[in-house]
This record gives structure tokens, C-alpha cells and sequence, in this order.
């Protein structure tokens, strides 16, 4: 069997390959969100700020990368493969992109860890839960294709974080835990 002569990653193929511009504007929320605790708490820890904003972004990278190369793996149309997946029209080695996913998603795990021992230890459950979907929602299994499986879950996923948003409305303890997500003296 011949040796696949595969492109290296450079650093624009990198950003084409994570779609930079789609994650700069995914930042807005997070953004207003720090502005929001900023304003309603007076203070945030802006260590703990930043490892999140790391982790946050490293999932996302994941997240990208990991979908181009499912798209990759299970597109049966070669108009597609030719002219839309980057791993296929910029000659990239998928296993080499799928390492590179997975230490993002490492390295995102890794400060996530380190966040439940700089803060609470709920965060190790909702973290958990978000790297969850990140994996199994957003990575779809079909290529732009919507599956029954996908729609379950995420209608159940749903059903679960609003009961769940609820109950910490009611029980006032949504605030308590923004604060301790960014305040190390609670």
C-alpha cells in the first residue's frame, strides 16, 4: 500500500480548519456575560475568567475540528469533498486533525478540572454535562443530516436544563453559583 502524501497544517489552514471567524463571534455571549457579573457583583476573578475563556474556546476548537473530519469520514458526495471539507480539498491527514481535536478537548478537560478546585464543585457537573453536548450533539454522526437520535436528545436535553434552571430559580441558588463560578473568596 503507497504512503499518502498529506499537507501540513499551517497556520492559516489551522484557522480555516477551527473556522476562527465563527468562533469570534461566538465570544459575544460570553463576553456579556462577564460584563454581566462585573456589573451585578462588582468583582470577578479574572483568573479563573480566563481558564474558563480558555476551556470554553478549546471545546469550540473541538468541536469544529471534530465535524470536519466526521464530514470527512461519512460524505458520500465527491462535489462536497472537493470543494467544501478542508480535509479532503487541502489534503490534511484526518487522523493528524482528529490528535490535534482530542488535545484540544484534553486540554479543556484539564482546566476544567483545575476550575472545580479553584471554585465549587458543582461546576465538575455542569461542565461535564456541556462537554457531553459538545460531543455528542454538536459532532454529528451524518453529515448535515438531522437524525431522530440527535433531535431526542436534544429535545430531553432541553426538558432536563429548564426543570434544572427552574429548580435553582426557585431555590435561589443560580446566583450563588454564578458568583462562585468567578469568585475565589466564597
Amino acid at each position: 500500500m503507497a504512503k499518502k502524501d498529506y499537507a501540513k497544517i499551517t497556520w492559516p489552514i489551522f484557522f480555516q480548519l477551527i473556522s476562527l471567524p465563527q468562533k469570534l463571534t461566538g465570544l459575544m455571549p460570553l463576553l456579556f456575560g462577564f460584563a454581566y457579573a462585573q456589573y451585578a457583583f462588582g468583582r470577578i476573578d479574572w483568573i479563573n475568567t480566563l481558564l474558563y475563556f480558555v476551556a470554553q474556546f478549546c471545546v469550540a476548537l473541538f468541536v469544529s475540528g471534530f465535524n470536519h473530519v466526521q464530514d470527512f469520514k461519512k460524505a458520500k458526495d465527491s462535489k462536497y469533498l472537493e470543494t467544501t471539507n478542508i480535509i479532503s480539498y487541502r489534503h490534511l491527514n484526518p487522523k493528524h486533525v482528529l490528535y490535534l481535536m482530542f488535545s484540544f478537548l484534553l486540554i479543556a478537560c484539564s482546566i476544567g478540572i483545575i476550575l472545580v478546585f479553584r471554585t465549587n464543585l458543582i461546576l465538575l457537573f455542569i461542565g461535564g454535562a456541556a462537554i457531553f453536548v459538545a460531543i455528542f450533539l454538536h459532532s454529528r454522526p451524518n453529515p448535515s443530516v438531522e437524525t431522530s437520535f440527535r433531535r431526542d436528545a436534544v429535545r430531553t436535553g432541553r426538558r432536563f436544563w429548564n426543570r434544572f434552571y427552574r429548580f435553582l430559580h426557585q431555590h435561589a441558588i443560580f446566583a450563588d453559583f454564578f458568583v462562585f463560578s468567578f469568585r475565589m473568596d466564597c
